[in-house]
């Protein structure tokens, strides 16, 4: 039998600020009939989120923090985290409460230049400690853009010592009006995966247009020399 009960809400003590918080406890019980092993029945699990706008103007600056935590015997019926989140921290076993911090700021400059920055840190209290590091960032003009996504993480578990390292950068040229309408765009996709003792590198080049897809070159490079 599985009861599950969780409160949340949000406030804020200006206009420039806010709070989030959600907690839960859940009530895992598998055997009705027995009272035995029933110490780890009860499980809980709380999550708080604040954001603070630093700048309010054209150039807008916002810091963010949050912190989760789930204590190891906390049950729930959905997911509480995405599909990749074990490749992302990779996670082999498990053991122990749960906690994660995360922390960084998000700046704009109208549509044309957005970035942010998080750091993250995911401890499990017996056998997992690692931080990670996300840079996200987007730079627009009339006939370009630029988008870039990476994230470096290190970790220590009581398996394994990993580092991880990904970054996606896509640069779009558009091609001028008076060529012909399947010269419209140039796409470039450019790929790096670290992990030890393997790298990975992926590079697109795309000739298109909205609809049709005119010439696409893919190239892999793959090296597995340990550092």
């Amino acid at each position: 039998k599985l009861q599950i009960a969780s409160v949340s809400g949000k406030m804020a003590t200006s206009t420039k600020n806010k709070i989030n918080f959600e907690f839960g406890m859940s009530n895992n019980d598998k055997n009705l009939f027995s009272d035995k092993d029933d110490t780890d029945n009860q499980g809980f699990a709380g999550k708080i989120a604040y954001n603070q706008k630093l700048f309010d103007t054209k150039f807008k600056l916002d810091f963010f923090a949050n912190v989760q935590y789930v204590q190891q015997n906390f049950v729930t019926l959905e997911r509480l985290y995405s599909i990749e989140y074990k490749r992302d921290w990779n996670l082999t076993t498990t053991n122990g409460n749960q906690s994660i911090l995360a922390s960084g700021f998000k700046a704009a400059l109208t549509d044309k230049f957005k970035f942010e920055y998080q750091l993250e840190n995911l401890n499990f209290a017996q056998n997992f400690n690692g931080n990670r590091h996300l840079f996200d960032g987007i730079f627009k003009t009339k006939k370009t853009m630029l988008q870039t996504k990476t994230s470096y993480m290190n970790s220590l578990s009581s398996m394994s010592k990993s580092r991880f390292v990904r970054n996606q950068s896509e640069f779009n040229f558009y091609l001028k009006k008076n060529l012909p309408k399947l010269w419209e765009v140039f796409k470039y996709v450019f790929t790096y995966i670290y992990t030890n003792p393997f790298s990975y590198v992926i590079i697109t080049m795309t000739l298109k247009t909205k609809r049709t897809l005119v010439m696409r070159f893919i190239f892999y490079f793959f090296n597995s020399a340990k550092v």
